[in-house]
């Protein structure tokens, strides 16, 4: 059994999304939303953002207390949906207690939905449809 040392690999494709980036025609755009103070959730979304940054891509975080309404969340995404330039959205599980998750993840865009948690996403990769 051969030993897969992944740290060179994620290297190389950190490279190459880079060099990508760097001659594409737009800054492709990521957008995470959280909420609460799961110290998890703070810590994994900081890393999102340095590699986010690393490969060139604008990175925007968006916090919200864990008091926010379903309302708020919901129309902050909807906010994200209508912008140009971004266009990749995370809603940064797990959700606080008491959170309609399915309900939030499906106000995100499929086109935008970069998790692919939307039941849209998952209906079309279960259906081997690819789209990019």
């Amino acid at each position: 059994m051969a030993l897969l040392v992944g740290k060179p690999i994620a290297e190389r494709l950190l490279s190459s999304v880079r060099e990508r980036i760097l001659t594409a025609d737009i800054i492709p755009g990521l957008a995470v939303l959280l909420v609460g103070d799961y110290l998890e959730s703070h810590k994994y979304v900081a890393l999102k953002e340095a590699r986010a940054e690393e490969a060139g891509i604008h990175f925007e975080k968006h916090l919200f207390p864990e008091s926010v309404t379903r309302e708020e969340l919901c129309g902050a995404i909807d906010g994200l949906n209508k912008r140009l330039d971004i266009h990749g959205i995370i809603v940064q599980l797990p959700l606080p207690p008491g959170f309609p998750t399915d309900e939030i993840i499906a106000h995100i865009d499929p086109a935008k939905d970069t998790d692919g948690f939307h039941s849209e996403t998952l209906k079309r990769f279960l259906l081997g449809e690819v789209t990019y």
